[in-house]
Order: structure tokens, then sequence, then C-alpha cells
């Protein structure tokens, strides 16, 4: 009738409505009336609720709590040299007075060789405290902008692919398995080293997880991201393709409980055997190659296949395009192979050329249980 209606055969059967034989109270056949989740009320979103303060709720993580917190003790430190307790308490009390001792302490703490980064969290610290900060500390980061300009921001020198593969070739040699598969999947993922020393199990999203055996794509959840508290999603993930790194993964982390760490050892011990390794390598500590060089390394590699930039973007999981162009400006014409000495060269192109037949036979083999 409704077909009928619609080709202009029977103009009267144009105003049916079908939902009306179908007992559906609304025009989504099949559908709930008001789909999506349901809403809850004011007393349950109360109750849960309960016991939170607002004004309590930190916006940053515990530790840079505790580091603002001592730097700003150190700051009251430098006032106590030139008065008492009751005069550094009175001088604390307003904004207008706390904006250009700042200032000050920042000029000292410039001379006596302190980071900017502890000067930009005092100064955050200082927001915190007094809101009407913001209107007296032009003058704090005039000194922030002046310090920039003498010391110039310097990222850490990106790993190169060739020494990502070699480093890894060298890992799986020792037995030291998940270290050389998280290294690849971190590279690869364009993931902080942090992220993927914290992830379980349950963050690695493996093709038979998803009933996907064979396909090349696998996924890792980022739980707590950087980015988190600024508008950057409470939980993130990045996609691998890589069909022989997926199968590898498949068989190191197939098996294991769900709450398990993907690394089960501590920070420390990753970089120390990060350290064996790169000294394994010939490659010298003067060129600042650290655990922290592998999220930049898998951009410029990125970057260098031809990778796009707004592909790059999503991948780091960065927000702001301006950021990601000054990052590859700066880091994709590095070229830290070429500062190695002979030998280191040719252990770096041996280590790479050695790593396809490692990952084959970890692909081969059933399940890889170890460090």
């Amino acid at each position: 009738m409704a077909l009928t209606g619609a080709a202009g055969d029977r103009p009267e059967f144009r105003t049916f409505d079908p939902s009306s034989c179908a007992r559906c109270g609304h025009a989504r056949i099949g559908e709930a009336s008001h789909p999506g989740p349901a809403k809850r009320g004011f007393v349950e979103r109360a109750a849960l609720r309960e016991g939170v303060e607002l004004r309590e709720v930190a916006l940053v993580s515990r530790r840079t709590e505790t580091l603002e917190e001592r730097l700003w003790e150190g700051f009251v430190e430098w006032l106590l040299e030139d008065c008492d307790k009751a005069q550094a308490e009175e001088l604390l009390i307003s904004a207008s007075m706390v904006a250009p001792l700042l200032e000050l302490y920042g000029e000292n703490l410039f001379k006596i060789g302190a980071s900017l980064s502890s000067f930009r969290h005092l100064i955050a610290f200082a927001q915190k405290k007094h809101h009407d900060f913001r209107l007296y500390g032009r003058g704090c980061w005039t000194i922030v902008s002046r310090w920039e300009s003498v010391e110039p921001l310097v990222h850490r020198p990106p790993l190169p692919e060739a020494v990502c593969a070699a480093a890894a070739a060298v890992a799986f040699s020792w037995g030291w398995v998940r270290f050389g598969v998280l290294l690849l999947v971190a590279f690869k993922g364009i993931l902080r080293i942090g992220e993927i020393l914290k992830a379980v199990r349950q963050d690695l999203v493996l093709p038979s997880d998803l009933l996907t055996e064979g396909t090349e794509r696998f996924y890792v959840r980022v739980s707590q991201p950087k980015a988190g508290k600024r508008g950057g999603g409470k939980q993130q993930h990045v996609t691998i393709h890589d069909s022989v790194l997926a199968s590898v993964c498949e068989n190191v982390f197939r098996h294991a409980r769900m709450d398990e760490k993907l690394y089960p050892f501590s920070g420390q011990t990753f970089r120390r055997r990060w350290n064996e390794i790169m000294a394994a390598l010939g490659i010298p500590k003067e060129l600042s190659l650290t655990p922290a060089s592998v999220r930049g390394g898998g951009a410029v590699a990125a970057y260098r296949s031809g990778t796009a930039v707004q592909d790059i973007l999503w991948r780091m999981r960065i927000q702001h395009l301006h950021t990601l162009q000054h990052y590859l400006q700066e880091l994709a014409a590095e070229n830290v192979i070429s500062a190695l000495k002979s030998k280191a060269r040719f252990s770096v192109k041996a280590g790479a050329l050695l790593l396809p037949h490692y990952l084959e036979s970890l692909r081969c083999r059933g399940p890889v249980y170890g460090p």
C-alpha cells in the first residue's frame, strides 16, 4: 500500500503510515523509541557524585602536584633569605606582590642553572594559588620568552629506523623477546615508551581478540594519555599495520592474562637493557639516543615513508598541526647514522638485516614465553 501510494497509483495511500501496521508506537520500526544508553536521573547522578568535591578534583597528576609544591617551597625559602616568616606570608597573600617576586626568582633560577620547565611549573602553581595571577603574571611569561630565546628548545634526537631494527635484533638474540617486540610496537605505533611500559594485555587488541586472524592490523589502547586532561580524550588508541609483527604479538602475548603487564619488569630494567644494547652496537652516549627517542623516530620514519602529515597527526594523537610541523621540520633532516663510526655503522646494518629472520622465526613458532 505504501509503495502504491508512493508510485502515484493510489493517491489515497500517500498518507499511509506503515509503522501503524507494525504495532509500533513510533516511526523507528524494530528500533528502540529512544535509542542510546539510558539516561540517569537526578537521584542516580547525585549518588554517583557523593563524596566528590569539584574544588578538590586534581587537573594534573599527583606527581606533578608534588613537583610544583616542592618548587613553591623553594621559592618561599628564597624569600626567607631576606625577610622573616611573617613578612613572607604577608607578601604571598596578594597576586600583585607574588608576580614581581616570581620575576626576580625566575632570574635567580636562570643564574643558578635551573631548568626552564621548573619555572613554568612554578608559574602554573602560582596561577592555581591566586586566581587573579593572570592579571599580574605577564612579566613572568616575558621572563620565560627571554629564557627560551637564550636557550631554545632542543628536541630529543629521533631513533633511526635502522638502529631500532638492529636493537630489536640484538634483544631477540639475547633472549629479550618482549623487549624487542615492544620496542618495535612503540616505534611503529609512534608511542611514548612510558605508554607501552604501562600497558597490560587488555590494552593490546590482537586480531584473534576480534576473531579476525590473518589480518595485518592490531591496536594498542592508551588508558591514561598525556593529553587526556587537555581535551585529547580520556582513552586513546593507536593502530599498527604490520602482518608479521601482528603474528609475532599473537605468539608472544595471546595467552597472557588480561591483567598482565606487557613488559613485566620496571622502567629502570628497560633502560638498563637499552643501554647494554646501545653499547653492543657501538652507539656512543654522546648521541643521546634514549628510549624517549623512539616516538620521534617513529614519526620521522612515517614521514620519510610518505605518510601524509594529517595521518601522522592522528597516529601521534596530537591536536595541533602547528606542533607537528615544527617537530618534523626540525627532526626530519636529522641523520644520526652519519655520526657513527664505521664499526658501529656495520653493526647497525648487520642487525637490521637480521631482524626479518628473527621475526619470521618468532612468527612461525608456537606460543613464546619469557621476558
